[in-house]
Formats: C-alpha cells, structure tokens, sequence
C-alpha cells in the first residue's frame, strides 16, 4: 500500500506515528547513533515533507529549527534530557544529549532556578547546560559547569 493511500485510510495512525516522532526526534536520532547536527536537520526536514495532512513538522516549523538549534547554542548551552535520578542522592542528576554523551549534573551548578525548582526536574526533561571539558577517556559522564533552568 502507498503512503498516500495508507494515510488516507488510517489518518489517525499518522497522526500519531508523526506526534511519537515529533516528541522523541532525540532519541531517534540518538538511536540511529549518526549523531550529524545536519544529518538531524534532514531527518526533520524528510519528516515535514511528508504529504500527511496536518503533519506536525509541517505545522511547527519553528518548534523543529528550535530542537536543531538547541543542540549547541552559540552561547555554549547544549540540551540535555533527565535520564537518572538516583533516590538516595538528591542534589545529582544524569542527562544524555542528542550525540549519545552522557552528563554529570549537580545542584551546585544550577545558575537559573531553585532548590524547590531542582526537585521537580523529572526523568524526560529536558534541560540547557554549560561543560568546560569534554574528555571522555575515563568512560564517565562529563560534569556539567552550568546548568539553567530555561
């Protein structure tokens, strides 16, 4: 069956393909571990080409060039998304970029936002950091210098 009958026929299944898409493009990238800022920009720009009435990628453009730009910043800052956060250890979290690099985040480098505000940082959210130094020999996560709130 073609695309454009598939959609036509299952419109709601495309929908909701394209919005599981939209929602975790980082982890498909992440999964397809090419890890290419514009091979990243392709695979969004493949997607919004998609003939599928009401296509997210079509919809939210800006949203779209947003999650590209939010990779690494101008200004130093690279999105991260929560992975881990230990029970017994509060003031620590994990987070993993859209490269597959995985990041040490402790409350003490929080520049914007609070101790309440920390708590509530869940698994799945997604976060802007700052990290002086990315040597990754040692096999551990790269501590974050800054991390904001924003």
């Amino acid at each position: 069956m073609s695309r454009a009958i598939y959609s036509q026929k299952f419109p709601e299944q495309c929908q909701e393909l394209l919005q599981f898409a939209f929602d975790h493009i980082f982890e498909i990238d992440q999964r397809d571990r090419r890890g290419n800022v514009s091979e990243l920009s392709e695979l969004i720009d493949s997607l919004s080409a998609l003939n599928i009435p009401n296509n997210i990628f079509q919809q939210d453009m800006t949203n779209s060039h947003v999650l590209i730009d939010s990779i690494d910043h101008g200004n130093g800052r690279r999105m991260v998304r929560v992975i881990h956060r230990p029970k017994d250890k509060p003031s620590f979290l994990f987070g993993k970029d859209s490269f597959g690099q995985d990041f040490f985040l402790h409350y003490e480098n929080l520049v914007t936002g609070s101790w309440k505000d920390w708590c509530q940082i869940s698994i799945g959210q997604n976060l802007f950091i700052q990290f002086d130094d990315e040597d990754t020999s040692d096999g551990k996560a790269i501590k974050a210098s800054h991390i904001f709130w924003d």
